[in-house]
């Protein structure tokens, strides 16, 4: 039922897109230049002026997995790991913004984002808006950035463990000094983590909402470009970068679980906060992601857990008319445990060889990692390939 209802609204935006292009029944108010344009890796987009504007595109990420060592099962598969599609845009003025994202892969959930944006302050270089409906809490800048634009296969575990979920909620965000400094306050369902907090993206399950709150600061200059967010932040420097740029950035997730939904069994008092920074120059690029999060249990002790990722990479220049560009990196991710659920701690160590045919829209990527958790390792190869449509 859902994907047929989503099939039938994509179905309508593009047959409505096509309609106006061609001045429907009526009077066709673009006769000078045609309101459709579109770009292999950027979608369709219908510009309709001040008024409306929609942007479709689609992406499909088909990868192979291995899993080997002596502490573990080998294993082989191949997975569809992300097929999405997004219908972005504006609405009514160019300060309403909206997006819709969905996936088509058995293993998610079919609306990954979903929200509406007011941006009721705008010039004079910031902009501040309200953001309502599902999407990411901007906690963690590996978590942040789009999943089209990794320089690994995957997120480090250090991420995966900490900063990995949706939520739905309300965020007020603001974009100052030409998008030198980026800001996020909120106030959502679940916290930023669907490895502890339970629930990924649903309806709340507990009493109480989580405040989150984030902000980056880009001393060089917008370090995404074009004043978008952190959320289409694509990874590496691919057009080799002639002076050095980057951005730190801060954030913090308070969260207050019942007995019910929290692995411990009790109520729990958590706080996290995340440390980040990601710096590139002359096609080399480098990327830190640091965790603490501290678990007060009612009745019981005091927990504290860190994780941490540190990568580096290297995308060789283009050579001559080929759009190829060869791409290396390494990684270091681990995440400690102050109790006894799982392991107390797990590191990963990863490289991956990446081939950008069209820059991150079109790639293939093979990543190796070695896991430890301390008393058993195991060795990893993914093998990737992305096509944005």
């Amino acid at each position: 039922m859902t994907n047929t209802f989503t099939i039938g609204l994509l179905a309508t935006a593009v047959s409505a897109s096509l309609a106006m292009a061609n001045g429907g029944e009526g009077e066709n108010k673009f006769q000078d230049k045609s309101p459709v344009s579109f770009k292999a890796g950027s979608g369709v987009t219908f510009d309709g002026g001040d008024d409306f504007s929609l942007t479709l595109k689609n992406r499909l990420q088909v990868q192979y997995a291995e899993t080997f060592g002596d502490d573990v099962e080998d294993t082989q598969n191949f997975d569809i790991r992300r097929a999405r599609t997004s219908m972005s845009g504006h609405v009514y003025n160019k300060n309403i913004h909206y997006n819709l994202m969905m996936d088509w892969t058995d293993n998610d959930s079919a609306i990954r984002d979903a929200w509406a944006q007011w941006n009721f302050v705008h010039g004079d270089g910031s902009t501040v808006g309200l953001r309502t409906g599902q999407g990411k809490p901007g906690h963690g800048l590996e978590f942040t950035g789009t999943s089209a634009g990794l320089y690994f296969v995957e997120r480090s575990i250090a991420t995966e463990f900490f900063a990995n979920s949706r939520a739905r909620g309300a965020w007020l965000q603001g974009n100052h000094a030409e998008s030198k400094l980026r800001w996020t306050a909120g106030v959502q369902n679940n916290g930023v983590s669907a490895a502890v907090d339970g629930d990924d993206s649903g309806d709340n399950d507990d009493n109480e909402l989580v405040y989150v709150a984030s902000a980056n600061f880009d001393p060089m200059g917008d370090y995404v470009g074009g004043g978008k967010t952190y959320e289409s932040w694509m990874q590496g420097d691919l057009e080799g970068a002639k002076e050095i740029k980057g951005t730190v950035g801060a954030g913090v997730a308070i969260d207050n679980r019942g007995s019910d939904n929290n692995a411990f069994g009790v109520d729990n008092e958590s706080t996290q906060f995340n440390l980040n920074t990601a710096w590139s120059v002359s096609n080399f690029w480098v990327m830190v992601d640091y965790y603490n999060r501290t678990d007060d249990i009612v009745g019981g002790d005091s927990l504290d857990h860190d994780g941490f990722s540190g990568t580096v990479g290297y995308t060789l220049p283009k050579n001559g008319d080929s759009a190829l560009q060869w791409g290396i990196g390494a990684r270091y991710s681990e995440f400690t445990l102050d109790d006894t659920i799982l392991s107390d701690s797990v590191e990963q160590f990863g490289l991956v060889l990446n081939a950008f045919y069209h820059g991150h829209k079109c790639k293939t990527q093979v990543e190796f990692n070695n896991l430890d958790d301390g008393t058993d390792t195991a060795q990893q190869i993914l093998v990737q390939f992305q096509i944005i449509i």
